[in-house]
Order: structure tokens, then C-alpha cells, then sequence
């Protein structure tokens, strides 16, 4: 059997129990909103940073919309994330979200770090075909 601190272990008892007043914490914790239980024992092994990419690949994979994204990117940034992890979240979850949740996101992320996407969409569409074609064509 895997080996989980006690802590942890008292915290997935008290989720599987819904005990309510942990589950407010965890949310008043992580959401830094509601009361804050400082009798709570559990510390979180995430730094900040991880923390933030991890509640951005949640949202994607419940397929937020804009307005959430926007938040959760700015949130990561704030804790030191760089529009390259933002992107590297989008990516490495594809295998468990799919490629529809993938696509769907793909351009509201781009929005949230910041990357004009349709400027360069607007290129490649005024862009001769004769330079998209492989030399020796």
C-alpha cells in the first residue's frame, strides 16, 4: 500500500465524510474566499505557482469559459508562471481531456496570455499560396 502523510490522510477521510466545515476551508484556502479554519492541520505540499497551473487545468478541463481562464491566467502569472507554461498546461492535458476541450480552449488561451492569434491567421490568409508550398513543387 502507497504511503500518504497523516495529514493528508485525515484530510481525504474528512472529503470522503463531507465534512463540511474542512471543505470550507479547503475552498476559503484556495479560493480566499469564505472563513479561513486555522485549526486545519493540512499543509499544502504545492507551491504556489504549481497550484495555480493545476486550478488552470481544472478550468480548461470543465471547459471554462473566457472569463475564468482569464482569471486563472492572470492568477498563475502572479505566482510566476510564464505564457509558455500556460501553454505547456493546455498541451499536456490533451490525452485526458480530449481534443475538442483542446481546440475549444486553445484560442481563449491564447486571448489570456496575451497572443494575437487572428493577427497571424490574418497573415497566413493574405499570404500568397505560392510561399506555402515546399521549394521544388
Amino acid at each position: 500500500m502507497t504511503s500518504v502523510a497523516p495529514d493528508l490522510q485525515e484530510a481525504l477521510r474528512r472529503l470522503a465524510l463531507n465534512d463540511e466545515q474542512f471543505v470550507a476551508s479547503i475552498l476559503a484556502r484556495y479560493s480566499g474566499v469564505g472563513p479561513k479554519d486555522d485549526s486545519d492541520p493540512y499543509e499544502a505540499a504545492l507551491d504556489d505557482r504549481t497550484r495555480r497551473l493545476v486550478d488552470l487545468a481544472a478550468l480548461i478541463s470543465v471547459g471554462s469559459g473566457p472569463t475564468g481562464l482569464d482569471a486563472a491566467v492572470t492568477a498563475a502569472f502572479g505566482a510566476g508562471a510564464s505564457p509558455d507554461d500556460v501553454v505547456e498546461v493546455l498541451l499536456s492535458i490533451a490525452p485526458a481531456v480530449g481534443s475538442a476541450r483542446v481546440v475549444s480552449s486553445a484560442p481563449l488561451i491564447a486571448s489570456a496570455i496575451g497572443y494575437d492569434m487572428e493577427a497571424d491567421f490574418e497573415e497566413l490568409r493574405t499570404r500568397p499560396f505560392e510561399e506555402d508550398r515546399p521549394p521544388g513543387d
